[in-house]
């Protein structure tokens, strides 16, 4: 295998693996109550609205008055 690509694959599992850890895993402990330590809590991600179910909205154009 080529050395380069090597690294690249290293590299490529490293970062997949410290988002999983610092992004993900905070979000599955909080929904089945595991302890969790305070310093992985506060950089949990913040699912905004649209991921929490929040907000729809429909926006319509009366066409006949708009042209």
């Amino acid at each position: 295998m080529n050395k380069n690509l090597h690294w690249k694959i290293i590299i490529s599992v490293a970062v997949l693996v410290i988002f999983a850890t610092t992004g993900v895993y905070p979000m599955v402990a909080t929904y089945f109550g595991l302890g969790l330590p305070d310093w992985l809590q506060e950089k949990q991600l913040k699912l905004g609205l649209d991921l929490k179910g929040g907000v729809h909205l429909v926006l319509r154009v009366q066409s006949e008055t708009a042209l």
